[in-house]
């Protein structure tokens, strides 16, 4: 069935179902993308306004960014941890700064499951 067909069907606008299909293989695609990853940082910068972070991780070997997620908690990098957690990656360090986001025991108890 063509895009235009399941929008159709449902009763909602093309562009829900592109969306909707992009954000699927973005993430099939990025799973196997991230089954490498041996070591990453994750930093997160301001990008102006009350409250506006973006928190970034990247690969320590050559700064690649592999996630960008919106916050600077630790809930921010939950989807990120359960992609890592399924993509079977054997992570062997973690490089972060001492914030409190990422010291919280939420963050510890999440990181603790990686692989």
């Amino acid at each position: 069935m063509t895009i235009q067909g399941v929008a159709r069907h449902l009763g909602v606008s093309w562009d829900t179902i592109k969306d909707i299909q992009a954000r699927y293989l973005q993430q099939r695609f990025a799973e196997s993308k991230l089954r490498n990853l041996k070591r990453i940082a994750i930093d997160e910068i301001d990008i102006g306004g009350h409250s506006a972070c973006l928190t970034i991780v990247m690969t320590v070997h050559n700064g690649a960014v592999v996630e960008v997620a919106q916050g600077k908690d630790a809930q921010a990098l939950l989807p990120f941890w359960k992609q890592l957690k399924h993509s079977r990656a054997e992570i062997e360090a973690v490089a972060t700064d001492m914030g409190a986001a990422y010291t919280s025991r939420r963050l510890r108890k999440t990181s603790r499951k990686l692989p």
